[in-house]
């Protein structure tokens, strides 16, 4: 389902099983289920790659703080988020700020805000039906706004390049 694999299915099933499991942390079950897997701190290579790590995580907490953004510590997207930075710091230099996704995370915002509200009633419903809305909101529409920002990238691109 998604590209998850037979233990996230898993997983995510059990939060349903569970009767003291609330609606918001079966979908974080959910959500982290559908995302790629991420590295860690604990799985660097050697101290330094640890270090960059952390420095990140550092940065990537302030950046969401600021923002308001209450997010799980173990949430795979904000792990994905950390790994983010410390790439770009690896290939463009050590000195890449968190400031540089906000930009993007103003967009996102806006775009999350209409995804939420055109599911509220499947949000404030059961959680199955919760759960049900959101996978298939990330598996249909990830790959939709993906392809739509390469597209929008090549249009732009030609139309630079034709005043040259």
């Amino acid at each position: 389902v998604g590209g998850m694999g037979i233990q996230a299915i898993r997983q995510v099933v059990g939060v349903l099983d569970a009767p003291e499991t609330t609606t918001l942390d079966a979908l974080g079950t959910a959500v982290d289920a559908l995302s790629p897997p991420e590295s860690a701190p604990e799985t660097a290579i050697d101290a330094t790659e640890q270090a960059e790590w952390w420095r990140a995580e550092v940065d990537i907490d302030a950046f969401l703080r600021t923002r308001g953004w209450c997010v799980r510590p173990e949430a795979a997207s904000r792990r994905g988020l950390i790994d983010g930075l410390v790439a770009l710091r690896r290939v463009h230099g050590p000195d890449v700020p968190a400031l540089a996704f906000a930009t993007y995370a103003d967009l996102i915002h806006g775009l999350a805000t209409q995804e939420i509200d055109s599911v509220r009633a499947e949000l404030q419903g059961n959680t199955s039906t919760a759960i049900e809305a959101v996978v298939i909101g990330t598996v249909m529409w990830e790959p939709v706004l993906l392809a739509l920002r390469r597209l929008a990238h090549e249009a732009l691109s030609r139309e630079l390049l034709a005043s040259f």
